[in-house]
């Protein structure tokens, strides 16, 4: 029997989702943007991250964000019921270190080697005895306020210079976005400004992302899809829903035949877009912090 390639899974679930979306009248409709929330352990309470997000976006139809493990619900008290082809795989690398000894004894790691492994999991929507924590919700005008203090904490050049272009210029590190009234929607103009942004966050600066060795013709197209899924994740965990850039048909294609190609691209791709949301709230997060101090 084959080893069962975890990458390749992965990989495949993520072109089925890609494929599957949806050409409407605005184009090409990225099927991970349905105003879901971020998928969040209910043993440990934090957020999945990377591709996990998608590969529980693409779970199904489950009224609930919360996840756990068979073994994570039992420590808790509780069994999901009705549970039968309802697991969803998670991924995780496992770091195995390579030790040599030492002439006077000891041992020291001389490698570390990064394992792709996976789990399984399981909403709550199966666990009828687990009862998720209220939460307060923010009404649509705070949500919309809050993410302006994102955008404006990241310090970023972000110039309205009209017209219908949004784009990214590295050269002069700025933003350049349409009047926020050219939008159709609120939640239009937010993801459009967190696609850039994400851009933004791969100045050499910063994150300091350059694919252009690994993927050549295509790493233009792999980082819009950086960019796409970090805005994606960024509204997700902002409370608001994202859209789809009307433009983005065009790298489909392209996303595809550097999947098909690199079964680990989408793994790299989703770990860089996670990155650039946590650098886009983080600068939030400092300026409160200065603001408390």
């Amino acid at each position: 029997m084959a080893k069962f390639d975890i990458a390749q899974a992965v990989t495949n679930k993520i072109i089925d989702l890609i494929e599957s979306g949806q050409v409407t009248g605005k184009g090409w409709q990225a099927p991970w943007n349905k105003g879901m929330a971020l998928p969040r352990n209910a043993k440990t309470g934090k957020f999945y991250r990377g591709v996990n997000v998608l590969l529980l976006w693409n779970a199904g139809a489950y009224k609930s964000n919360v996840w756990a493990t068979w073994k994570q619900w039992k420590s808790m008290g509780h069994q999901p019921e009705n549970a039968k082809g309802q697991g969803r795989m998670i991924v995780f690398w496992k770091i195995i270190e390579k030790k040599e000894r030492q002439p006077d004894g000891s041992e020291k790691v001389i490698d570390k080697v990064p394992f792709l492994r996976y789990s399984t999991v399981f909403n709550a929507d199966l666990v009828p005895t687990y009862e998720e924590p209220d939460q307060n919700a923010l009404d649509e005008a705070e949500r919309f306020s809050n993410v302006d203090s994102v955008i404006e904490s990241t310090g970023a050049n972000i110039y309205h210079d009209g017209g219908h272009m949004a784009f990214y210029r590295p050269l002069t590190d700025s933003i350049h976005l349409p009047v926020f009234k050219s939008f159709d929607s609120a939640s239009g103009y937010y993801s459009t400004a967190l696609h850039e942004l994400a851009h933004w966050t791969g100045h050499e600066s910063r994150l300091k992302r350059d694919f252009s060795s690994r993927f050549g013709d295509n790493a233009y197209a792999f980082e819009e899809l950086i960019a796409e899924l970090s805005a994606a994740f960024s509204c997700a965990q902002l409370g608001i829903t994202a859209e789809t850039r009307q433009d983005h048909a065009e790298y489909i294609k392209h996303w595809l035949d550097v999947m098909k190609g690199d079964k680990n691209a989408i793994i790299t791709a989703s770990s860089q877009a996670a990155k650039a949301t946590e650098y886009i709230i983080e600068a939030s997060d400092s300026e409160a912090s200065k603001d408390a101090a």
